[in-house]
């Protein structure tokens, strides 16, 4: 298979059709090969609209998700951002090519590892990679200042703790659901007056399987 001719067609022709306009985020998908973060038996389906499973209850969203996640996140500053699920590292590695600093965080050890030594092999060193259960409040991540926070799995609700690390102008990505529905959301801190509410598109991923919200995020 030839993946740069895959990537190249992903990117052009559905990719960007689909509201992803960003020239950092389009960077970044060229840069990051995505076939090098997807299990070995999926590798053929690495440029396909298909999620591919990571574990038995975990797996990667498509790529079309991917790429409009990624444009989600990106801020005026672009500094620190915190990732909530890291699964394979793969978005961990987009937002490294735009952030300074990347700190992600998964609580299924051998998602870890395998995150890890994607990472590494990919020689991307701007991440640290925390096990953990990232909506709970933790002194690892939970005393810094993000510009941006990406749940990279299904919610519920978001945990009000996550408000005070969020820069002025910063913004927080969540898959949330309502019923039946999930959506990519936006909940964007608008320095002093509170937080906005942008429903971006509709879609379905897998819950992060450690959901323990006790405290509901208000805007």
């Amino acid at each position: 298979m030839n993946y740069e001719s895959a990537r190249k067609n992903l990117i052009e022709q559905h990719i960007r059709p689909w509201n992803v306009y960003n020239s950092d985020a389009i960077n970044s998908l060229y840069k990051v090969p995505r076939e090098n973060f997807v299990p070995l038996q999926y590798k053929k389906y690495a440029f396909s609209d298909f999620q591919v499973p990571l574990t038995y209850n975990d797996s990667m969203p498509s790529p079309m998700v991917e790429a409009r996640i990624l444009q989600c996140a990106i801020t005026e500053n672009c500094g620190e951002v915190l990732e909530i699920g890291s699964g394979s590292g793969y978005m961990a590695a987009l937002l490294a090519q735009m952030y300074k600093s990347v700190i992600t965080v998964e609580i299924n050890q051998n998602l870890i590892e395998k995150a890890q030594s994607n990472l590494k092999k990919n020689l991307i060193e701007n991440i640290q990679v925390f096990q953990g259960d990232g909506l709970k409040s933790d002194s690892r991540w939970s005393k810094k200042k993000f510009d941006a926070i990406v749940i990279s799995g299904g919610v519920r609700n978001i945990p009000v703790h996550l408000e005070d690390s969020i820069t002025p102008n910063g913004r927080i990505v969540a898959f949330l659901t309502n019923g039946p529905i999930m959506n990519v959301v936006i909940f964007k801190r608008n320095y002093g007056l509170g937080f906005s509410k942008k429903i971006v598109f509709e879609t379905k991923v897998t819950y992060l399987s450690f959901e323990n919200l006790n405290e509901e995020f208000k805007f």
